[in-house]
C-alpha cells in the first residue's frame, strides 16, 4: 500500500519537472475519467497523450492500481488525497494558464463560452451535452457550423483547459474543478457577445 508522502512526492516531482501533463493525467485518473478520454484531452493540450502511461507506470511503482484505495499510514482515500493536493499545490498554476489562454479564444469559442455562462452550465459537476450546445448556438447566432468547424471549437476549449475532457461515450463536456473560481471573472478577462440567450437546461445522464 502507498503512503501519503509518496503521493505528495510524486506530485512534487511532476511540479519540479514542469510535467503539467502528468499532473492533469494523475488528477483525471483519480476522479475516474476513462483512460481514452484522458489521453485524448492530453493530446489536444500537450500534443501527446503519453503522460497517462507515464502516470500509470509511476503509480504501479508505488504499488497503486486503483484510485479506490486508502493510504497505508493515514487511511485517506486516494481520490480525495489527490484532489486536495491538486487544489492546494496545482490549481493556482492552472488558473493562470487558463486566464492567459482565454484571451486568445476565437469568436466562435467565445460564443460557446457565452452560452455556457448565461445558461448556468459552466460549473464543476456539470456535464453539458455538446450537441445541445450547437442547437442553441444556431438559434442565437443564426449560424450553422460544419462538423469540422464544431470540432475545431471543442478542440480550442479543450486546449485552453476550459473543458477538462470530453466523455466519448455520450459526447458531454466535463469542466475542471477550479472552473467555479474563474467563472465570475471570465467577463473581465475577455469580451463576450452582448445578446440575450435562451435558457439551456443541463442534460441528464
Amino acid at each position: 500500500m502507498v503512503k501519503e508522502d509518496e503521493i505528495l512526492g510524486l506530485v512534487t516531482r511532476y511540479l519540479n519537472e514542469r510535467r503539467f501533463d502528468c499532473i492533469e493525467a494523475l488528477y483525471m485518473w483519480s476522479q475516474g475519467a476513462p483512460a481514452s478520454d484522458i489521453a485524448n484531452a492530453l493530446r489536444v493540450r500537450y500534443g501527446s497523450g503519453g503522460a497517462y502511461s507515464t502516470v500509470i507506470n509511476d503509480l504501479s511503482g508505488l504499488r497503486v492500481d486503483s484510485y479506490i484505495r486508502e493510504t497505508e499510514d493515514t487511511q485517506v482515500s486516494l481520490d480525495q488525497l489527490i484532489r486536495d493536493i491538486f487544489r492546494d499545490r496545482c490549481v493556482p498554476i492552472f488558473l493562470e494558464r487558463l486566464k492567459e489562454s482565454l484571451k486568445n479564444l476565437s469568436i466562435r469559442a467565445r460564443r460557446i463560452l457565452f452560452i455556457l455562462l448565461r445558461g448556468g452550465l459552466l460549473k464543476y459537476g456539470s456535464e453539458t451535452p455538446i450537441d445541445q450546445l450547437w442547437l442553441t448556438y444556431k438559434v442565437i447566432f443564426n449560424e450553422e457550423l460544419s462538423d469540422f468547424e464544431k470540432e475545431n471549437v471543442i478542440r480550442e476549449l479543450l486546449k485552453c483547459g476550459l473543458i477538462e475532457y470530453v466523455k466519448s461515450y455520450n459526447y458531454k463536456m466535463v469542466f475542471p474543478s477550479y472552473i467555479d473560481v474563474i467563472s465570475p471573472e471570465i467577463s473581465k478577462i475577455i469580451r463576450l457577445p452582448r445578446i440575450e440567450v435562451i435558457e439551456l437546461k443541463e442534460g441528464n445522464e
